[in-house]
């Protein structure tokens, strides 16, 4: 918090006081999740925050994080997913999602509502905003990015404007539409309480202020999040050379057409990436792995040390003899490398590693990042190997060197 690190001793020492304020009835029945939810809630207090931001586990209406009143609430993207506790429709889950609209609250919308799913969400989520009397603000129309160039129009009359940061060429499309809906929600939130004080706030060298603190590369704000379109040059097991490694989260197949799309904008429409994943087995794997085919391949399965990974069993048939499967990622390593090897493909390409959050952290858990020689790095790659090393000391790793989702949330 506020570039201050919580610590297991700051939080061991808040539990004691945290049982001691609930009924013992309610905690025994309590989540893990909604546990550690109150228990952020007294560090928060403790530390006397003056905002903070949660983050959904799950769906929204039924929530726990949505006992707040928020300041505005965000959707970044409705996707098929969790169909066993939110539904199997895109407008079901978006009448979940919906349900942290509240009351005179604004909700901004992470998605353009141009193809046929994201036009049935919208529309639950625009009706939801009507009856409750939320302001909502949709990308593509309210605010946006085009040609460098971040666009927000809060008010009628009112338009906001600033250059984006360098750091973003090159970043995935995705990653640019997340920081947009956040920046404007955090345009909004100045821009609003700037109105109510009486000091105005929106000129373009302020926005560009704003957005100069969140991509430090080495700042606690820069705009690179590891495990999602991640590359780092590692060395993996039984390799002399280091190599480059693409990692991606993209547990559903909105996530994996998300990658999908930026990986065709990075290597072009016609070529193919190796790619090692993972898939836990409760997932939709077919979807997911129908997606992925069409820009990687070869394609490696691997397993990894959880009771809802992947095995044998959960490999839909049309891919359970199609694709081989590793008992872990050095043995998917060593399979990669043999196939590419018996069909005399170029290894050009960086392998790509995807599949499941579990998967990535297990794999950004053990490589190692190697030095970066000598040639300079752009603040994308700084940026990147910032997150990594802060991502492997929360792991408690220290195997790092000098290196080279879908949601909802409330504010």
């Amino acid at each position: 918090m506020s570039d201050r690190p919580v610590t297991e001793n700051e939080l061991e020492a808040g539990i004691p006081n945290l049982v001691a304020q609930v009924d013992p009835g309610l905690w025994a029945e309590l989540s893990f999740f909604e546990a550690s939810l109150l228990l952020g809630f007294l560090t928060w207090r403790n530390r006397k925050s003056d905002l903070n931001v949660l983050e959904v586990g799950l769906g929204g209406r039924l929530d726990a994080t949505n006992i707040v009143r928020p300041e505005a609430s965000i959707i970044t993207s409705i996707g098929i997913d969790h169909i066993e506790y939110l539904g199997g429709s895109i407008s079901q889950i978006a009448l979940e999602k919906a349900g942290i609209i509240h009351p005179g609250c604004p909700v901004f919308i992470g998605f353009s509502a141009m193809d046929r799913d994201d036009k049935d969400a919208f529309k639950v989520i625009a009706a939801a905003a009507e009856v409750r009397s939320a302001d909502l603000y949709l990308a593509g129309r309210d605010f946006g990015v085009e040609g460098g160039q971040f666009y927000f129009n809060p008010s009628p009359g009112i338009h906001m404007t600033a250059t984006l940061p360098e750091f973003f060429e090159g970043v995935a499309p995705y990653l640019v539409q997340n920081f947009a809906v956040a920046a404007a929600t955090a345009c909004w939130f100045l821009w609003s309480h700037g109105r109510r004080s009486g000091v105005p706030w929106g000129s373009p060298g302020e926005i560009e202020s704003l957005f100069s603190g969140f991509s430090q590369p080495e700042g606690p704000w820069a705009p690179a999040l590891c495990g999602r379109f991640h590359q780092v040059t590692s060395l993996v097991p039984g390799a002399k050379e280091p190599r480059e490694i693409l990692f991606d989260v993209c547990h559903n197949p909105h996530g994996a057409t998300k990658f999908v799309e930026a990986l065709v904008q990075k290597f072009g429409p016609d070529t193919k990436v190796p790619g090692i994943v993972s898939i836990l087995r409760d997932k939709d794997i077919a979807g997911i792995l129908d997606v992925l085919s069409r820009k990687l391949h070869p394609i490696v399965l691997f397993k990894i040390t959880n009771d809802r990974g992947l095995n044998r069993e959960a490999i839909p048939s049309g891919y359970r003899d199609l694709l081989p499967l590793a008992d872990d990622f050095t043995g998917a390593v060593r399979m990669m490398r043999d196939t590419l090897a018996a069909t005399n493909s170029t290894d050009q390409f960086p392998w790509v590693v995807c599949g499941s959050v579990m998967a990535v952290g297990e794999v950004l858990g053990r490589i190692k990042v190697a030095n970066s020689g000598t040639h300079s790095r752009t603040p994308h790659e700084v940026a990147m190997d910032h997150a990594l090393r802060n991502c492997l000391a929360m792991r408690g790793s220290a195997a790092v060197g000098t290196g080279g989702d879908a949601g909802a949330n409330q504010v």
